[in-house]
């Protein structure tokens, strides 16, 4: 009997101890009180220009080659609908400005019933940029973007945010802020 005791006292240890672990780590989640729009993190990709980095929240994550295959970084929150993806074009291959290429970049957004409101010029990486709002369906599901425009040294960057358009007003300024923290390490010129 006494060896039964032991494997009961045993069995109970260890069970406790687990509840005590699971309860440690359920107070840890519960008293997080990080701001989950907070940008705590960074997210990078390498692309021909060199290396794409934002700050993003800590729900966020990478979506390399998920959400679009010419996209030189990808990264969002399911859970909250906020994407992003960055796309770079050589300036070499574009005789445009910055207002140009934003004009380019727009007639690029594959919706229907596309609404564009009024640019923002702004800074980007140090660089000019501008930011466009533009709502529109998607296979019948109401998409708000904010599309940015950058003229980088050597590429023109956009980077294009969206959300589910009943959740514009609560996703906007992270989105937005996400996409003003992008910064482009870029490789070196080969001479």
């Amino acid at each position: 009997m006494k060896k039964g005791k032991r494997i009961l006292a045993v069995f109970l240890a260890v069970m406790i101890t687990g509840a005590l672990s699971s309860c440690k780590i359920a107070e840890e989640i519960l008293t997080d009180n990080t701001d989950p729009n907070e940008l705590s993190q960074e997210i990078s990709s390498t692309g021909d220009a060199g290396t794409f980095t934002i700050s993003a929240p800590k729900a966020w994550t990478a979506y390399q080659g998920q959400l679009n295959d010419e996209a030189v970084l990808e990264a969002g929150s399911e859970a909250e609908e906020q994407y992003l993806i960055v796309f770079q074009e050589s300036k070499e291959d574009l005789d445009m400005t910055l207002e140009e290429y934003t004009g380019f970049a727009l007639q690029g957004i594959g919706a229907e019933n596309v609404s564009t409101g009024e640019p923002e010029q702004l800074t980007v990486d140090g660089k000019s940029a501008m930011c466009v709002p533009v709502s529109g369906t998607v296979n019948q599901i109401n998409i708000q973007y904010w599309i940015f425009t950058v003229e980088h040294d050597r590429d023109f960057l956009e980077i294009i945010t969206w959300t589910l358009k009943s959740k514009a007003d609560e996703n906007e300024e992270l989105l937005k802020n996400v996409a003003k923290s992008l910064k482009l390490t870029p490789t070196a010129i080969e001479t």
